[in-house]
């Protein structure tokens, strides 16, 4: 198993765990004022994770069992593997290994321009999926729906308000319009504003640390407007933790190497929460070209 340090102490003090929900590829539990979630390895880990060696039938075998049972029970052998008991049923899955989801370092500008022009040209190729589309490279598209565009006019709004004096709290009340708007089990808004966070995060960014706080506090307290799963993830980037897609990402910016395929990947994630939190990463980013320039 694979999970976050705080989610491995959290099992060893808790035997008896409550679901939250159930999901295809995903079971989800309460953990004291958090969500985490057990899925199956072979998707990519996120600060959330909880990640079992278990191929996709049998992860489908022990959801069902969590639908019936509505209770999952852990237990540490001396030899410090994981098992996981779910009535009659029991899966070992091996020691806990711990992964850091804190992403640490910067961009410059040139990397992030660079970056920038890459990420235009992946965004633009899926914007057929709908949410943010290619918001933040394009004012208008005509294939939009009713909340495309919606979403079209907040970001076109951000974009310009980024380039005015005293613009942190007015970029931070825009953030808080975002939060929850939209459909799905992570909203548009709330996976926009996440890649956001990722971009004043790794970007050379133009404010002051006090103001950047400012935002990250506005954009917690709006969060508890949203579901229970897309706030966690909302929390979780304010405090600098992301999926490991997003740390490969900035490791290949970092190098100059391509970062087409990365894109594609997270793109993957969801309907449209990839593509959404690749909009808010590149607004961040191009906050933090405008704001150097």
């Amino acid at each position: 198993m694979k999970s976050t340090d705080w989610a491995g102490c959290f099992l060893r003090q808790n035997k008896r765990l409550q679901v939250h929900s159930v999901y295809h590829r995903t079971v989800n539990i309460y953990a004291e004022n958090r969500i985490l979630a057990f899925h199956p390895d072979s998707i990519s880990l996120t600060p959330l994770s909880l990640a079992l060696p278990l191929h996709e039938e049998e992860f489908a075998r022990l959801a069902n069992a969590v639908r019936e049972k509505k209770e999952i029970q852990m237990q540490w052998t001396e030899s410090q593997e994981v098992q996981i008991h779910i009535g009659k049923y029991r899966w070992n899955v091996g020691e806990n290994e711990v992964w850091n989801p804190k992403i640490t370092g910067s961009l410059n500008k040139e990397q992030m321009r660079l970056a920038l022009q890459q990420m235009r040209e992946v965004i633009m190729r899926y914007s057929h999926l709908g949410g943010f589309s290619d918001s933040v490279f394009r004012n208008k598209n005509p294939k939009d729906d009713l909340m495309s565009g919606i979403l079209r006019e907040k970001i076109t709004l951000l974009l310009d308000v980024s380039v005015r004096p005293g613009k942190m709290e007015e970029l931070g009340r825009i953030a808080q319009e975002l939060i929850g708007l939209g459909v799905g089990l992570t909203p548009s808004g709330d996976d926009f504003v996440t890649g956001l966070l990722l971009g004043f995060l790794t970007g050379t960014f133009p404010f002051d640390e006090e103001e950047l706080e400012d935002f990250r506090e506005m954009v917690k307290r709006q969060a508890m407007y949203t579901n229970d799963i897309s706030r966690q993830y909302l929390l979780c980037a304010c405090e600098g933790e992301f999926g490991e897609n997003y740390h490969q990402l900035l490791r290949l910016c970092k190098t100059g190497q391509s970062i087409s395929k990365c894109l594609e990947q997270i793109i993957q994630t969801g309907h449209t929460s990839g593509l959404d939190a690749l909009n808010g990463l590149a607004a961040g980013w191009m906050i933090c070209c405008f704001g150097e320039d």
